[in-house]
Order: C-alpha cells, then sequence, then structure tokens
C-alpha cells in the first residue's frame, strides 16, 4: 500500500538516536555523532525494495558513480582517479579535477518545493510514477 499510494507512513519514520563516541575527550558532546536506529518495519520494507529498485535503476548510473553503491567508496573513487591522472601523465594530457562535499547541501533546502519541482520535470514524472 504505501509503494502504491507513495506515501511512507509517519509512523515508520520514527526511529531512536544515541550518542556515539568520535574521538577526543568523551565528556565534550562535540566529539560524538548521533547514530539513529529506525523501526524493524523501516529495515525491512528497505530490504524488500532496496534490490529491484537497485538492478532497476543500475542501467542509469554512471560507472563513475561511487556513492551509495555496493562495493564503491570514497577509496575506490580516489583509486580510479589515481589511475585516471597516472594514465594521462603518461600521455602528457591535462587533468582538471574539482570535488565539492555535498554532504550537507539539502539541509536547509525547502523539501516540498523541491518534490513539487522535480514532479514538474518529464524525466522525473516518468521515474516517479514507476
Amino acid at each position: 500500500m504505501s509503494l502504491s499510494s507513495g506515501v511512507f507512513p509517519s509512523c515508520w519514520k520514527s526511529a531512536e538516536m544515541f550518542p556515539v563516541h568520535n574521538k577526543g575527550c568523551k565528556r565534550n558532546i562535540d566529539n560524538h555523532r548521533g547514530i539513529t536506529s529506525l523501526c524493524v518495519i523501516s529495515k525491512l520494507f528497505e530490504l524488500v525494495i532496496m534490490e529491484p529498485s537497485a538492478s532497476h535503476f543500475k542501467h542509469h548510473l554512471s560507472e563513475d558513480q561511487h556513492g551509495f553503491i555496493a562495493r564503491r567508496s570514497t577509496t575506490s573513487n580516489l583509486l580510479c582517479l589515481t589511475s585516471y591522472i597516472t594514465e594521462s601523465m603518461t600521455d602528457h594530457m591535462q587533468t582538471d579535477v574539482i570535488y565539492t562535499d555535498l554532504s550537507a547541501a539539502f539541509d536547509k533546502l525547502n523539501h516540498p518545493i523541491a518534490i513539487a519541482k522535480l514532479r514538474q520535470s518529464p524525466t522525473m514524472v516518468r521515474i516517479l510514477s514507476i
């Protein structure tokens, strides 16, 4: 029902949050990061949906995509980049690289407005209706 309606029930969104020590003095709150533990139903839903979704969208993703892909990470991304730069240097070609950290890019985004704009996009309308 959640899939057909496109609505993720609010009760499934609740989570327990607890601090995990990162570094330094344990008494300093800045040395901790928050970890959330979703309810069991949410985790089961993720397990049921993830594999079919990943296989459906896999051919739309670039081979250069490393984030949120199984067996890929920032390390694999840097290894590919290093290999590319090494080959470029061998061929006497220039390589320019720009890395950006978008980890907090959507923190201040008005999500309802962004979703409305995405729904106006012909490509997103097709994807959202799948």
